[in-house]
């Protein structure tokens, strides 16, 4: 009878501790396994586990903690996944819209470039193309707008925005140029235009200063990017293989005379070593991004 009383009070008591417990789960589900395993351990006696688990021994129990763990495990990666591809859907439709803003932006700006051709008592270059050697042949850069884009912001240019960049790219294709070379030009000539300099926005009509400078010709910074890709195409011919090819195209020997039958792109003889100096930084730029 005693023991029986006592296998009573045990059963009580386990049940007010089984109570605690189930507390306890609710509270923090990380401790769960951890708490009824301790407490079957403490108490072999403990019917109350049948109950909860319908386990027949202590291996059926162990298991089914195992079990629990698992699947808590799971859905926990599950749900941090769930959010992780959420955050990345929001990081993908900010990215979107970014692009959606810069594409419009260029046509915004290609539509005012093409009214401004269009309107303008200029004629446009012969469309006629020669062929030009290897080093500034044309190489698509749109891979590298943003890389480009970030070298010029850092000389507070007004040709950083992509839809100049996407004009510089187009008139270079247009006479089979490297818009690199374009655009070293307009480091040379202008500093790439900082948005600081005195009549900024008069020089970025023409930043090549093609038909002698942009005071003389304000054609509109599309108009002048093709008048100047068909200028360095028609420098770059007969180029005899022996001198820098950028040189050819300054069109002053080393004796100070115009080599050059087609005149010349400057009239200073070392414009061509600062040109040199951009197209290879820009070119370095955009190997760099490739490595990363």
């Amino acid at each position: 009878m005693k023991k029986e009383c006592d296998l009573n009070n045990d059963i009580i008591k386990l049940q007010n501790q089984d109570k605690l417990i189930e507390k306890k789960l609710a509270a923090d589900r990380k401790m769960f396994s951890f708490i009824l395993v301790s407490y079957y351990i403490n108490n072999p006696q403990n019917l109350i586990l049948h109950l909860i688990f319908d386990a027949k021994n202590f291996s059926q129990f162990v298991s089914n903690i195992n079990y629990i763990s698992l699947m808590i495990s799971k859905t926990v990666n599950v749900i941090s996944s769930i959010e992780d591809e959420h955050r990345q859907l929001d990081r993908n439709k900010q990215q979107i819209l970014e692009e959606k803003q810069q594409c419009n932006e260029i046509m915004t700006n290609i539509s005012n470039e093409i009214a401004e051709v269009s309107n303008s008592n200029h004629s446009l270059p012969s469309p006629n193309i020669l062929p030009v050697p290897a080093s500034i042949r044309y190489v698509d850069i749109t891979p590298y707008y943003k890389n480009i884009s970030a070298f010029l912001d850092k000389e507070n240019s007004m040709e950083s925005s992509i839809s100049d960049l996407y004009i510089i790219n187009s008139a270079a294709k247009q006479y089979d140029i490297n818009p690199l070379l374009l655009l070293a030009i307009t480091g040379q000539e202008q500093s790439f235009v900082p948005k600081t300099a005195k009549y900024a926005n008069l020089i970025i009509n023409n930043p090549w200063n093609v038909f002698y400078s942009w005071q003389v010709f304000q054609g509109g910074f599309g108009l002048t990017a093709l008048w100047a890709a068909h200028t360095v195409m028609c420098l770059a011919q007969d180029w005899p293989g022996n001198v820098n090819i950028i040189s050819w195209i300054n069109g002053i020997g080393s004796d100070g005379k115009r080599d050059n039958p087609r005149y010349g792109y400057a009239d200073d003889p070392k414009w061509w070593e600062g040109v040199s100096m951009y197209y290879q930084e820009l070119q370095q730029i955009c190997y760099q991004s490739q490595l990363n």
